[in-house]
Parts: structure tokens; C-alpha cells; sequence
């Protein structure tokens, strides 16, 4: 990866945010350290990753940890059995991640420029700020 660091900036509710960070902060982590993998973990995967390592208490449950990597398999059957990508990526089974929030305060952390780069092109179906609120989102709601 290149050594340009560039902020990554986007709006969020500030009520997830909170809730976001405190869940990093008691599984000793950051904001910025959880966003920045789940954008390498998926880039890995060449698939949305919502689980995280670091978040202890939101991986325990077996269900979760598979969760996302099935809706993933389903998605590719349905994708074959459509015959076309036709640019919905995110079915019924995800539409749950995608939240009606007031968008009241901004969220910025680091983030390698090509890291960056390379997640907007691979997963360009929606905005880089679109996966990383259903990330935060996720991650909240499995912690409640």
C-alpha cells in the first residue's frame, strides 16, 4: 500500500457514532482501527464484511459469525439465476443494515489512499460512506 494517508470523511448520525465508539472503546479499540479493517478485511474477501475480530462480544455469537458470509452465498446464486448483475447488490436479506438516520455530525479517521481507492472501485455498487455506516450500524445492533 502507498504511504499517502488521506482523512476519510462522511456524515452519521451522532447517536451511532456514540454508540459505535463505545463499543470499540470497551473492547479496547478505535474507531478509526475497526474502519480501517473492515475495509481491508473486505477487500481480502472481495466481499462486505461486517464481522470483526476486534469486537469480541459482537463475534460470540455462532448465527453472526456466519451471517454475513451467507447472505454473500445468496446473493451469488441469485445473481447467477438473474443471469445479469443488475446493480442491486443489497437484497431483502440486507436491507436491515440501511438506516434512516438524521445524518447530524461527520465521522474522520485515517485511511491509506490506496485502501481507500481500491474498496470505492471493487465494491462501487454504493458510496464508501454507505458501507461504512451499514458497518457501524451492524455492529451497534448486534451489541444491543
Amino acid at each position: 500500500m502507498s504511504s499517502e494517508v488521506v482523512i476519510c470523511r462522511f456524515r452519521v448520525n451522532s447517536q451511532l457514532k456514540i454508540d459505535f465508539s463505545d463499543i470499540c472503546k470497551s473492547n479496547h479499540t478505535t474507531l478509526s482501527n475497526e474502519l480501517r479493517g473492515f475495509l481491508k478485511r473486505s477487500l481480502e474477501s472481495r466481499s462486505i464484511n461486517y464481522d470483526s475480530p476486534c469486537l469480541s462480544s459482537y463475534g460470540a455469537s455462532s448465527e453472526h459469525s456466519h451471517y454475513s458470509k451467507g447472505v454473500n452465498a445468496v446473493q451469488s446464486v441469485m445473481s447467477k439465476v438473474r443471469g445479469s448483475d443488475d446493480g442491486s447488490t443489497y437484497n431483502q436479506a440486507t436491507s436491515d443494515y440501511q438506516e434512516s438516520f438524521d445524518l447530524d455530525t461527520s465521522c474522520n479517521f485515517k485511511v491509506d489512499s490506496e485502501l481507500k481507492n481500491q474498496f470505492s472501485e471493487f465494491f462501487s455498487d454504493s458510496s464508501l460512506s454507505s458501507h461504512l455506516k451499514r458497518f457501524m450500524s451492524h455492529v451497534v445492533r448486534v451489541n444491543k
